[in-house]
């Protein structure tokens, strides 16, 4: 840790949390430093006070929950244990879509509510709300994660990132001195970089030197191969997290031999944030359990250590817009040991399940399907289920559901959004259908490669 990470946390950092109402981010990141060592009981006592608070609160200030307990001749003292979740329906994006202001608790107003989306990569775009003390724990929840491979506030990160609404779409200088210098980020946009692109953040990314690097695996998988590829030198860095999409064993090998540095696995979703990460162990995802509980179900049954099932999860922090029992349409595993590091926080597999494919772009380079997710359905009119299928390099075929109609105008935005990314070369095929069908897993696949590897 360098001294001047620690003094712009206490300072700059710390007056920049003030401007944006975050300033208890602090104070919950220094609780959950010490209670992920709590003894095991301690924690899950935790955590079912948590859980015992949100369902009095979602049944007393929400209309959906309160008429969902009512049918089910359920109170809130009809729960004794995290098992009894079960008792209450899964709360899908469907559910949400047509319950979205019952969802709103009485307590606040849209006005005082964060307004966020999701990239729609597993099914429709969804915009959802969360309260501002429930987003400066998600704050300190990314900080204890980024904590596991040694990163603290101030440090330099590189990130890149392909989800554009991540990014200011007015970067002021005023903005820029901010990221660069008080909170020390780098921002690299991966979506659809080029060889032009790659060469510039290649060259900003020496200049900055970063001492850890945070990304989506995809991005960072373009920039690294442009680099080897001209035996361009890259900096050594101290950790790699990779978050927002399946982290392959090669993609592991290749960046810990680049950058010198160990890789950890982080989960979370926009919808309720950060969930788990691997610790310098690596024996398992550490779940937050302090804020969150995380379900795993086949066919609405639980299942055992070691045995894959659907992620469900119940936000403990978001009293705005409460979320239980949420379908994430992710597969994981709950494991039953403890982690050697020394923590009490539970455990799940790193292996968690995504769909997220690769496309073959014009010059034969595989680059994460993930980016065309967050270029059609982040912006643009709204859209039903979608589906983008590479049949050849220059071939590809887009199913969507009518639900919202499928205007011209949406199709000629996915067309477009398409040539804009891979080129003009390549033609774009849209079929109207009345549902796209999930795989084996559950999950809906939001792009498909036909081309062999």
């Amino acid at each position: 840790m360098s001294l001047y990470s620690t003094l712009l946390r206490n300072t700059a950092q710390r007056l920049l949390l003030v401007r944006e109402q975050k300033h208890a981010a602090m104070a919950q990141w220094k609780f959950l430093l010490k209670s992920q060592y709590w003894p095991r009981q301690r924690l899950l006592d935790y955590q079912w006070q948590r859980l015992s608070e949100m369902l009095k609160h979602a049944y007393d200030t929400t209309a959906y929950y309160r008429r969902v307990f009512d049918e089910r001749g359920l109170t809130p003292d009809s729960f004794k244990s995290v098992d009894d979740l079960r008792k209450l329906p899964v709360l899908t994006r469907d559910l949400i879509d047509a319950h979205r202001t019952d969802l709103i608790s009485s307590k606040f107003t849209e006005e005082h509510l964060q307004v966020f989306g999701t990239g729609g990569t597993t099914t429709r775009r969804l915009t959802l709300y969360r309260d501002k003390i429930g987003a400066t724990m998600k704050q300190a929840v990314a900080w204890r994660f980024e904590g596991f491979m040694g990163q603290m506030p101030g440090d330099k990160v590189s990130i890149f990132w392909p989800p554009h609404i991540d990014f200011h779409h007015h970067h002021s200088w005023l903005t820029h001195v901010k990221d660069r210098y008080l909170q020390r980020m780098q921002l690299f946009y991966t979506g659809g970089a080029t060889a032009d692109t790659l060469e510039r953040f290649y060259r900003d990314f020496r200049s900055f030197g970063p001492r850890y690097i945070k990304c989506f695996p995809g991005g960072l998988l373009a920039f690294t191969e442009y680099a080897l590829a001209r035996q361009l030198p890259l900096e050594k860095v101290k950790g790699i997290m990779s978050t927002g999409e399946m982290l392959y064993p090669s993609m592991r090998e290749l960046f810990e031999r680049a950058y010198q540095a160990p890789v950890y696995d982080m989960y979370g979703s926009r919808e309720v944030g950060n969930t788990s990460c691997e610790c310098r162990a690596h024996e398992g995802h550490h779940i937050a359990a302090e804020i969150a509980v995380v379900e795993f179900v086949r066919d609405g049954i639980p299942v055992g250590p070691g045995e894959d099932g659907e992620i469900l999860v119940t936000d403990l922090t978001n009293y705005g817009f409460p979320m239980i029992r949420y379908e994430l349409s992710d597969v994981g595993r709950p494991l039953e040991a403890t982690c050697s590091c020394g923590r009490s926080l539970p455990l799940m597999t790193a292996g968690v399940g995504r769909l997220s494919d690769f496309y073959v772009a014009l010059d034969g380079t595989r680059r994460s399907g993930l980016v065309l997710g967050v270029q059609i359905t982040e912006t643009g009119p709204p859209m039903g289920k979608t589906q983008i299928i590479q049949r050849t390099l220059t071939d590809w075929h887009v199913k969507i559901t009518n639900d919202p109609p499928a205007t011209p105008e949406l199709q000629e935005h996915i067309r477009t959004c398409i040539k804009n990314l891979i080129g003009e070369a390549v033609t774009v095929s849209i079929e109207i259908v009345d549902d796209i069908p999930p795989e084996k897993s559950g999950k809906l696949r939001y792009f498909k490669c036909e081309i062999p590897s």
